[in-house]
Formats: structure tokens, C-alpha cells, sequence
């Protein structure tokens, strides 16, 4: 995301001037890999005019004007009280200390800059002046570190920031960076959009996380996709911070969630395979004992799963009611019918234990 360049990379020196400082006196500084001076970011090759200087000292070279249009505070007030640039003909020449941080009197003191040195100074007044009129960017230093900047950026750019990978806790403190500096989060992440890809990506690690962050910024499509993988989780492991997130509307709907689908699961685990006309090698007891197997199959499922479910097949440890699969209960029911001889005992079976996956397959699993 940031590469390092020599520190008079800042304001290139002018054809004019183009003696270097001694190599002792040049400083290393940290340029955003996207945006950087030249950079192609969609602007029709105008050059930055702000650079955005970052709390670990990464530079960003930006336009007002997509700065501006996109925010309703200035950009937290920055647009509105940072003074334009002067010219650079008004500017001094020396490249080895950068004009361009006048702007900003706290960054001057910044141990990235290096004194000129008087060497490299020409005795007259007009050598100090460069001879062409392109402004030089104004610099704003901001209090957040560079990942977080460089998504916001990307943002209002309009461009990828998959490939950087951000962690969840990096687009968990995105939304409020968004809203400090006035700046629209439905407006900017689409439904579409990476941000939803990445928090999705989290989803199956940190499903009530994802939740809580897609509930908190009215991102319904992702809290609708997020909410499945709750189910693999108990409600009672959200905490206090996250609930409040989510307000008293997404709360309510996955508690309402998770506790359907448990009664669901109860609703169609309850009726046992049809009995059929008894016979001399199928007695009515013998139907029964088929009964009690699948009763004893459902209270596998029902009281299993909420503590512990242990199988050296194909069944984890831990499942909540709501999040059992129709791949666990097949696993548990199908082997019922190994053990029964009656060929229309094993048929009425069979057909039960697809009713039930079939049923469980329709009820509801998200938001």
C-alpha cells in the first residue's frame, strides 16, 4: 500500500534547479502505491492538489474536488479552513525541503524533513524562485493510520481495494471514519461492492460480528446473508456492544430467527414413519420398535445438539438446534434403515426420512 521514495520526490525539482542535496541530507518518506503524484486514479490526468499525510507518515496524494463532492462537512472542516496553495513561482526552490508542507505548520516539525542546506542556495533572491505557476498540494495531516485511509480513499475513487485484504477489524472502524468526515456510507458501498465481499468473506469465522456491522449501517442484503451463519452459533455469545449495534430491530429479528427454526426442527422431527396393515412376519409390536428407534433418533438430534454430537463419520461438536443441517439428519436417520428387516417397514422409513429432509430444507434460514 505505501512505498518508500526519497523525500524531495514531494515536489520534483524544476529543470531549472537540478542539482541534488547531498546524500546525507536526503530523508526516505512512505508514498501511497495508488495514490501518488501522477498516479492514473480516473481524473483525466489533472495532478493532485491535497496530500493526505497519515498518522504512521504514508503520503496520499488526492483531489479536492472528489473530496468535496463527496463529503457534507468539508472533509471533518479540512476543505474549509486549509488555505489554498500558492503558486510555486512564489514558493522557494530548495528541493531537499518541500514548499508544500507550509501549508500545514504542525507537519513542519515532522523529523521527515530535512533543514535546506544553505549550500544549495543561490545569493540572490530571483534563484530562490521557481519561473513556472502550477500550484504546489496542501498537505493535511490526519489522525488515522494508513490501512484505514487507503479504503476510504478507494472508495470515493471508485476503485478495488480487495487485494489489500482488510482484516474486519480494519471495515469495523470504516463506517465511523466514513461519518466523521461526512462522507455516506450507502452512497459508497453498494451491495455489490468489495466491502460486502470482504465482510461476508468473515461471516462463516464471525457471523454476529458481521451481523452486528451490517445491521449497525443498514447494509440489509449482507445482514440477510450474514444471519445463516449465526445459526452456528448460541445468541448468548453476542455481547453487549454488538447487540446495541444492531438495534432493537435486527436483534429482534434473529432472536425471532433462531428461535423458529428451533421449534421448527421439533415440528418436523415429531411425527414417527406411518404403520402399515400388520403381518404374520410384521406384527404391530414390531412396527412399534421402529417407533421407538426414531424417537430415540429425534432425541439424538434435539437434546445432542444443543450439548455435544460426536460421530466418527461425518457429525462436529456443538450444533445448535437452529443450525443443525439436512446432512446431519440425514446421517442420523438413514442408518435406522439397516437395521429394520420388513421391506415395507424399511419403505415407510425411506420415505419419512426424505419428508424430513425435505422439510427442514424449506424452513427459513435467514433474517
Amino acid at each position: 500500500m505505501d512505498a518508500t521514495l526519497p523525500l524531495d520526490y514531494l515536489t520534483p525539482p524544476s529543470s531549472a534547479h537540478s542539482s541534488s542535496p547531498r546524500e546525507e541530507d536526503r530523508t526516505l518518506i512512505m508514498l501511497s502505491t495508488t495514490f501518488f503524484p501522477g498516479a492514473d486514479i480516473g481524473q483525466g490526468g489533472l495532478p493532485a492538489d491535497i496530500v493526505l499525510h497519515s498518522a504512521d507518515s504514508v503520503f496520499f496524494y488526492v483531489h479536492r474536488a472528489v473530496l468535496q463532492a463527496a463529503s457534507s462537512n468539508g472533509f471533518n472542516g479540512h476543505l474549509n479552513t486549509m488555505k489554498l496553495p500558492l503558486p510555486s513561482k512564489l514558493q522557494p526552490q530548495n528541493t531537499a525541503f518541500p514548499v508544500a508542507v507550509a501549508s500545514h505548520p504542525s507537519f513542519i516539525q515532522s523529523p521527515l524533513i530535512t533543514p535546506p542546506d544553505e549550500s544549495l542556495q543561490d545569493n540572490t533572491e530571483q534563484d530562490l524562485l521557481q519561473v513556472d505557476s502550477t500550484p504546489l498540494p496542501a498537505i493535511i495531516a490526519l489522525p488515522e493510520h494508513s490501512t484505514i485511509i487507503n479504503i476510504v480513499l478507494h472508495l470515493l475513487y471508485k476503485l478495488s481495494c480487495e487485494r489489500y485484504n482488510p482484516t474486519l477489524g480494519t471495515i469495523a472502524k470504516l463506517f465511523p471514519l466514513l461519518t466523521k468526515y461526512g462522507l455516506s456510507a450507502s452512497d459508497l458501498i453498494a451491495p455489490i461492492s468489495d466491502i460486502p465481499r470482504i465482510l461476508l468473506s468473515y461471516a462463516p469465522i464471525e457471523p454476529i460480528e458481521v451481523y452486528a456491522i451490517a445491521a449497525a449501517n443498514g447494509l440489509h442484503s449482507l445482514a440477510v446473508l450474514a444471519s445463516q451463519y449465526t445459526l452456528t452459533v448460541p445468541l448468548w455469545s453476542m455481547t453487549d456492544v454488538q447487540a446495541n449495534a444492531m438495534g432493537p430491530i435486527y436483534l429482534k429479528r434473529l432472536m425471532f430467527l433462531h428461535m423458529g427454526r428451533a421449534e421448527a426442527l421439533k415440528r418436523v422431527l415429531t411425527a414417527p414413519p406411518e404403520y402399515h396393515v400388520p403381518t404374520e412376519t410384521c406384527t404391530l409390536d414390531s412396527q412399534k420398535a421402529v417407533t421407538r428407534a426414531w424417537s430415540l433418533a429425534t432425541a439424538y438430534v434435539l437434546h445432542g445438539a444443543q450439548g455435544t454430537i460426536v460421530d466418527s463419520s461425518s457429525l462436529t461438536s456443538g450444533h445448535q438446534l437452529q443450525g443443525v443441517s439436512t446432512t446431519l439428519l440425514d446421517t442420523v436417520f438413514s442408518p435406522l434403515v439397516q437395521n429394520v428387516g420388513c421391506p415395507a417397514c424399511k419403505e415407510s422409513l425411506r420415505t419419512r426420512i426424505s419428508a424430513l429432509v425435505h422439510d427442514w430444507s424449506l424452513v427459513k434460514s435467514t433474517i
